[in-house]
């Protein structure tokens, strides 16, 4: 499988070499094809001088209730982009 990466083929093609090479295999290819990991040191950022923006206070301001998009429909299946869900 050289040059060609596992992000690159189809679900069905992932799911037979899945398969045919295992979880363990599979882990393996996928360690091979990413770059190497390499561990730094985390530290927080300098802290910056800013004085907060002034908010006038003012009484709430309440909107009309959206319309009702749904009513008397049942609940569907949610959108499912990646094909997670079988």
């Amino acid at each position: 499988m050289a040059g060609v990466s596992l992000l690159d083929l189809p679900p069905l093609r992932l799911e037979e070499l899945a398969a045919l090479m295992g979880n363990q295999g599979m882990a393996d290819l996928l360690e091979q094809q990413s770059i190497p990991l390499e561990e730094t040191r985390f530290t927080l950022p300098e802290p910056v001088g800013t004085t907060p923006w002034p908010v006038p206070e003012r009484e709430l301001i309440l909107s009309d209730p959206p319309p009702d998009l749904t009513a008397g429909e049942q609940g569907g299946r949610a959108f499912d982009p990646a094909g997670l869900v079988y």
